[in-house]
């Protein structure tokens, strides 16, 4: 009996100890997933341009690329955001205000926004959040000189091998108020007559170039973007 009674005691120990080891908690030991190669992470579409702001991709930029969508027919995924640009507008009409428009001159908080569309560039002047936009009309005729003179220019500063990698964002007709192109320089005297020419944004290296020329390019200044 004795034997008996010790084999049952021996049983019960056993019991309690394996009892205690299942209630025990196990060390998470997890085996992580392996890498699927057929799973890219999203990238914004946004990652090359110039993003201002907070929270990802401003407001202004998302209406052009929505509006630019529904211009073409095309999905806002086949909408590239190509730069982003910060600008102080100096009227309600962003800067692109018609002949016989009437724009209240007032500062106006918004975007440049370069969009790329089957390698088509687009450009659009927007407010803050976008519910103001514009489509920026298409480059003047005989504006071709003046805009690879200063692509050359440019890339010639920012030491680059190719002028192609210098992208024309916008080329507007102007008649400058004086043979400087509308740019005051200290000490410099300029003959006060029109001179036709070109105002010119380019875009290069995330960046927004600004220049004013003469017809044929043959004078050419940059300036300082706003």
């Amino acid at each position: 009996m004795s034997k008996i009674a010790a084999a049952l005691l021996l049983f019960s120990l056993l019991m309690a100890g394996c009892t205690s080891a299942i209630q025990t908690p196990l060390p998470d030991r997890k085996t992580p997933l392996p890498h699927n190669p057929y799973v890219t992470p999203v990238v914004p579409q946004a990652t090359a341009a110039q993003i201002t702001g907070t929270g990802g991709v401003p407001g202004g930029a998302l209406a052009a690329q929505a509006d630019l969508a529904q211009l073409l027919g095309l999905t806002r995924n086949n909408i590239l955001i190509h730069l982003v640009q910060a600008v102080q507008w100096t009227d309600s009409c962003l800067g692109l205000g018609a002949p016989n428009e009437s724009c209240l001159q007032q500062t106006t908080e918004g975007y440049l926004v370069v969009l790329q569309a089957d390698g088509v560039e687009y450009a659009y002047h927007t407010n803050a959040d976008g519910t103001v936009l514009r489509l920026v009309q298409s480059v003047p005729a005989g504006s071709g000189p003046a805009v690879e003179v200063a692509r050359v220019v440019l890339a010639g500063q920012l030491g680059l091998s190719d002028p192609a990698q210098v992208q024309l964002v916008d080329a507007q007709a102007v008649p400058w108020p004086d043979a400087c192109l509308g740019v005051t320089t200290p000490g410099v005297a300029c003959a006060q007559v029109i001179t036709p020419g070109f105002r010119i944004l380019l875009a290069a290296q995330g960046g927004l170039y600004e220049f004013h020329s003469n017809l044929d390019g043959t004078q050419i200044i940059q300036v300082e973007t706003s």
